[in-house]
């Protein structure tokens, strides 16, 4: 039986549990006053000597590898020998076809800025390792309180007809089953379709829960994702030959096919929406069958002390949530659907850590909670750590992987590299993040006065930039689900409710400096970029200067925020052969012997340096050669249009939309990939570049015919005509 709880907020702020609220916040007064007179007592002589340990350990700790002493000579020959062709071409212009010429050369300086801005990120890379077994040790002994903070996992739905709710059950059944104290895990599932079906989907998925979290604790099954484990070609048995294994694997996997059976009905059943709208189970109407005008609804599906496992264990807590949503009113996308999760978060669990994910994205190791925290807890890195990034991977992708789909120079090459410098930007899908962070807890800090201090009833200042809720305000504050504990659930549901209205942000800091930056349909980068440098909508040449970011980190934001303009001079570089072929007139003069080698040994080195890139990353030729391949193909026809399209959009007031791609069903493997989707943004532009450079041929071909006839005739009569 599925039951909502459904309240319309008051429009007066609420402020249950007064003398709870009331407790807490005098014990953490105490803690502030005794955190501060440490740090004022603490000498100088003891902050170097800190600084000399923490710099020595990340030193031993990013000691370079042979591959990369290597490619650091090799990168430092190509940059010279590359200034040097550009000189030399720069100097040797060409009179009859100085217009081309000049072009060229325009078209060559800026690609080789954009190589060496690509290249000075990359200069320290850095390969973590990670020990897991060390951090229990520490933190989480048995016999003894754990002492691992809490994570609350983000996971957005938008419409459940399209994303397919088998994914997304999949996605939630690897969180609840992750390697990490169940107690202190948390998953909220925004549904911003206000979707029945989405609902449905995660009551079934809670009893398939019981069964299939311990069976992977007890066989310590990887990955956790119930279709992808059923889904492997592997042998099975190889690491585990226990007949009591195989006879629950194979128990599993039916049981497992029934949930999919289960699941697959719902979807059949809301496929058509009935006249009067769709019933709960009880009979009451739903609320959200109007998707654009409907209140705030929250329903916890399993909680603490709730329903168990079948061997009698804790489960990880499951919310759904969906946000109010009325007529007229900015709604922000995803970045406003995570605002609302982190208000209801730091109302229900408040976890000191956030983890976001997809709903078709799922966790393939179940140890990376614990990863993660092996740097957030590292007390060398851990005052400088602001999120950890996991990179992305994909399944369902052919073996050569034609159409770059893994990306993986971008996970580990570009991150690797940033990683050596001040970290790599943030793309808040798997990254775990501190949850303080994102609810701006500097501007508490600064704006926080003696009287609010002390009295947490008195938020005058705080509540402009965090709303009216002092609960809200004050789990930022307290670092752990101290008041979610001790209250009584309705209280605090009530509050959960208010934060997630339509009205709440209003006059608010929301979505301008705290929390997930609206303005743009990506915001999850805008916002990692927001949270590194505080001030991403300035320019990142001058924009905090004498701050903290390093020249270094200063340079790849230039080069993340100038890569798509390299699309003007990569279309204009791709017409040039073909125009000077037509008109018979060259940009390239006559060059020595010893230009000619250098010219030689510059190509040499940077094909050596891309060698020596992909073994100290470990990606692989095919790899490297499908990224290049759709960076020309992305250069010629997405990032032009990009580049054209957003600033005109910008200019006439428009705002951008967000399309919900279908999922396809998990059964077609390679289907998909082989399939190409035709449309005139892709191939029109590569088909112009493709026959233009085919152009000259065509016109020369003729010609060029005439020239070997007259060239035969002659050799022909040459012959006939010599004596003997």
């Amino acid at each position: 039986m599925i039951t909502l709880v459904l309240a319309v907020p008051d429009k007066q702020t609420l402020n249950p549990q007064a003398s709870v609220l009331m407790n807490f916040w005098k014990e953490r007064i105490c803690q502030w006053k005794l955190a501060q007179e440490d740090i004022s007592y603490r000498s100088n002589y003891q902050r170097k000597l800190d600084q000399m340990n923490e710099s020595s350990s990340l030193d031993e700790g990013n000691e370079s590898s042979p591959q990369e002493v290597a490619w650091d000579q090799f990168e430092n020959m190509s940059q010279m020998q590359t200034s040097w062709c550009l000189d030399a071409h720069v100097h040797q212009f060409v009179e009859n076809a100085y217009w081309l010429w000049l072009t060229s050369v325009i078209c060559e300086v800026w690609f080789a800025l954009s190589w060496i801005l690509d290249q000075l990120s990359k200069w320290q890379p850095v390969n973590r390792v990670t020990y897991p077994e060390r951090l229990c040790l520490r933190y989480n002994q048995p016999g003894n309180q754990c002492q691992l903070p809490c994570i609350d996992v983000f996971i957005c739905v938008e419409d459940p007809l399209k994303e397919s709710p088998l994914v997304t059950s999949n996605t939630v059944l690897s969180i609840l089953a992750v390697d990490y104290p169940a107690e202190r895990v948390t998953c909220y599932v925004s549904d911003d379709g206000a979707a029945l079906l989405t609902l449905e989907t995660l009551s079934e998925t809670c009893q398939f829960a019981r069964k299939w979290v311990p069976f992977c604790r007890k066989f310590n099954i990887e990955p956790r994702s119930p279709e992808c484990y059923f889904s492997q070609k592997v042998d099975y048995l190889k690491n585990n030959t226990s007949s009591k294994f195989a006879k629950e694997r194979r128990a599993m996997k039916r049981q497992y096919e029934e949930f999919k059976v289960q699941i697959n009905r719902l979807v059949a059943k809301f496929q058509n929406m009935p006249c009067d709208g769709w019933s709960m189970q009880d009979g009451t109407q739903w609320p959200g069958n109007n998707t654009r005008d409907h209140p705030g609804m929250i329903q916890i599906l399993l909680s603490r002390g709730g329903p168990r496992d079948a061997e009698g264990r804790d489960l990880p807590q499951l919310v759904y949530v969906s946000r109010e949503k009325l007529p007229n009113r900015q709604h922000n996308n995803m970045a406003g659907a995570m605002n609302s999760l982190l208000r209801v978060s730091a109302i229900l669990s408040n976890g000191v850590y956030v983890l976001h994910l997809s709903c078709n994205h799922y966790i393939n190791n179940s140890k990376a909670l614990l990863e993660a925290m092996c740097f957030m807890l590292d007390p060398n890195i851990s005052r400088k750590a602001c999120y950890v990034q996991f990179p992305q991977r994909f399944d369902g992708v052919d073996g050569s992987d034609r159409f770059a789909n893994h990306n993986t120079i971008f996970y580990d090459i570009i991150l690797k590299g940033l990683d050596g410098i001040q970290g790599p930007s943030m793309w808040v899908l798997g990254a775990y993040l501190t949850g303080k962070l994102c609810m701006g807890i500097t501007h508490l800090q600064n704006q926080a006065n003696s009287l609010e201090i002390e009295n947490p009833f008195c938020f005058v200042d705080l509540k402009k930039c965090f709303g009216p809720s002092s609960t809200l305000i004050a789990s930022i504050i307290v670092k752990d689900n101290r008041f979610s504990i001790s209250a009584r659930p309705d209280g605090f549901l009530k509050e959960a409710i208010h934060v997630i209205s339509c009205e709440y942000e209003d006059n608010t800091a929301w979505g301008r400096e705290i929390g997930w930056i609206y303005g743009s349909l990506n915001s999850d980068i805008v916002t990692g970029l927001k949270m590194h440098t505080r001030g991403w909508r300035h320019c990142p040449i001058w924009y905090g200067y004498g701050g903290k970011l390093r020249l270094l980190q200063r340079i790849a934001y230039i080069n993340a925020t100038i890569y798509p303009l390299t699309s003007i001079p990569m279309v204009i570089y791709c017409t040039i052969p073909a125009i000077c072929l037509i008109t018979g007139r060259f940009i390239i003069p006559m060059i020595s012997r010893f230009g000619s080698i250098w010219f030689l040994l510059t190509f040499s080195s940077i094909f050596a340096t891309g060698v020596l890139e992909m073994r100290w990353s470990g990606v692989g030729a095919l790899e490297w050669w499908r990224n290049q391949q759709f960076w020309v193909i992305g250069g010629v026809s997405s990032h032009l249009f990009a580049i054209i399209y957003g600033p005109v959009k910008i200019l006439l007031g428009n705002k951008a939309g967000l399309t919900v791609i279908t999922d396809k069903s998990v059964r077609v493997v390679f289907q998909e990939p082989y399939v190409f989707h035709w449309t005139s943004l892709l191939v029109m532009p590569n088909f112009y570049t493709s026959s233009l450079t085919c152009l000259p041929w065509l016109l020369g071909f003729p010609q060029h015919s005439l020239m070997v006839m007259d060239l035969g005739g002659h050799c022909l009569q040459s012959y006939s005509s010599h004596p003997g």
